[in-house]
């Protein structure tokens, strides 16, 4: 029995430990790498949001109080996003380990200790949204975010003190807030399963049911205030957005969204449900479909999007194994299961470490310091990147760029570039290049972008790059390539971008007169 403890007790401690050393892993990896598609876009969407008129996620204004409390540190922000996600994840697990059937395990019995130590070990499941290593917070970041704290407030709803359940209504209340402003989609499945999942576990209460409806209004509310100063404004905002991104891909359409698999996958659910008692079955149904609220409203699979919420698929599993076997063998069971996700994990994010996306050397390998964000703001890249954007802030400097000035990037790939020049990405965060409608969706959102602005906007062109856009998205407001004269040139590296190649660019300067520019745009426009 003693050594049986004593198995119990080191094994415990290997988990917190693990644990520990990921999360210091992962803090000391924020200084390194650099993306320049998606992360490019998610910085410039966060660094000045305002400059949109039109975007079916709001998370850049989520976003943008921590970009300027943190004056553009790109390390610590990404610092922040990791604990941030840890912390919320610790107390998701925490919670999860207190209800049935983990809580019959002798080894969590009045042990507050031992459970805070498992449950840190499951929270590094939470990494898995990392396994590409983009470290920065984003769309995927904050609507993870808002399921951990949705669904911890949903754990806390069977606690026995009525200010637990008045605490895990507003969970539920913040969680809903958040999903909306970054993937209305997913807001409305956790809406959903807030009211099926309180009349399933008998803790309805519709007082609180209104209190939570009240915060969710008000937050609701000051948030479409700080962002449009009007309800008008900011349906706008959403609808036209939306109306965008159809126009780039028809994979983001009612229809698109509605996927045959989303049946296989609550046929699943119910299979597994079947197979338990009663009383665990609101924990592995909540647990087991909190995958599919994160990659509802996707264009890709939603079986693949969803394992970046892969602490929901490690404890509803586990939730179910737990179910099935004896009470004399779950405390093994339990520790095993915590084993294998941190090994799963760790698979996971070394891939990520070793293979970052659309960058060409491991993490380990990188050793170029490139200035880059706010001031002071250092990270570590790819040598041939970081001379590259070096190279790039210093030609454009010395043809006249200066930072804030409108760019249109026509090589459809390269908003971490604008981002680096300090430039104003026109129309856009990222002007998506790659996808059928891509000139169609640059003519649309550019359109949202004044003649004044796009008057005096650059140009930065890649002919022969994978993703460039068609010169006709120019004609959209009057201009033609012939409008504007090359000042610098430079070779994009390979793997910059996602594409093996290294593809030449230029950087194309207006050379019309203001007056002739605004004429043409908005004669272009109708406008008269």
């Amino acid at each position: 029995m003693m050594q049986a403890k004593r198995w119990e007790s080191w094994t415990l401690g290997v988990l917190a430990g693990n644990a520990l050393g990921v999360l210091v892993l992962l803090l000391a990896a924020c200084r390194y790498g650099f993306e320049f598609t998606d992360e490019g876009s998610h910085l410039i969407w966060m660094a000045d949001p305002f400059v949109y008129s039109a975007s079916p996620t709001q998370f850049g204004f989520l976003l943008h109080p921590l970009y300027r409390l943190l004056n553009g540190d790109l390390a610590v922000i990404r610092m922040v996003n990791i604990v941030t996600l840890f912390l919320s994840g610790w107390l998701l697990c925490d919670l999860a380990l207190q209800r049935s059937p983990f809580r019959e395990s002798p080894l969590l019995a009045d042990a507050p200790r031992r459970r805070l130590a498992l449950s840190a070990g499951f929270a590094v499941t939470v990494f898995t949204l990392l396994r590409a290593w983009l470290p920065t917070p984003n769309y995927n970041s904050l609507i993870l975010q808002a399921l951990l704290l949705g669904v911890a407030g949903l754990l806390l709803l069977e606690g026995r003190r009525y200010p637990v359940r008045v605490a895990g209504w507003l969970l539920v209340g913040v969680g809903i807030w958040l999903a909306f402003f970054v993937k209305p989609t997913t807001a409305v499945l956790l809406a959903g399963a807030a009211l099926f999942h309180s009349l399933t576990v008998r803790r309805f209460d519709g007082g609180l049911f209104l209190l939570t409806l009240l915060l969710g209004l008000l937050l609701s509310w000051i948030t479409v205030w700080l962002i449009d100063g009007s309800l008008t404004a900011f349906v706008g905002r959403l609808t036209e957005g939306h109306r965008h991104y159809i126009q780039m891909s028809d994979k983001y359409t009612l229809q698109a969204v509605l996927k045959p698999e989303m049946l296989v996958w609550v046929g699943l659910a119910l299979l597994l449900l079947w197979s338990v008692g009663p009383g665990v079955r609101p924990l592995i149904a909540l647990l087991l479909l909190s995958p599919l609220m994160f990659a509802f409203g996707t264009g890709g699979s939603y079986l693949l999007e969803s394992t970046k919420a892969g602490i929901f698929w490690v404890l509803g599993a586990s939730a179910w194994l737990c179910a099935l076997v004896r009470p004399a063998r779950l405390t093994r069971v339990l520790l095993l299961l915590g084993a294998a996700a941190q090994l799963l994990t760790a698979l996971l994010l070394v891939r990520g470490l070793e293979y970052p996306k659309r960058q060409p050397q491991a993490l380990r390998e990188m050793e170029y310091s490139l200035k880059i964000g706010g001031p002071g703001s250092r990270l570590i890249v790819p040598t041939p990147f970081g001379r590259y954007i070096d190279q790039a802030i210093s030609d454009a400097a010395g043809a006249g760029f200066r930072p804030g000035l409108p760019v249109i990037d026509m090589s459809g790939r390269f908003p971490g570039l604008l981002y680096a020049l300090q430039a104003r990405s026109s129309g856009a965060p990222w002007l998506v290049g790659g996808t059928i409608g891509r000139n169609d969706y640059a003519m649309a959102v550019l359109r949202t972008s004044s003649c004044e602005e796009l008057s005096r906007a650059w140009l930065l062109l890649e002919y022969d790059g994978p993703t460039h856009l068609h010169p006709k998205v120019l004609a959209s407001f009057g201009a033609a390539l012939a409008d504007y004269r090359q000042v610098a040139r430079w070779e994009a590296p390979p793997g910059t971008g996602g594409h093996g190649e290294s593809e030449r660019q230029q950087f194309m300067q207006p050379i019309r007169p203001g007056e002739v520019s605004l004429r043409a745009c908005r004669a272009a426009r109708g406008e008269g």
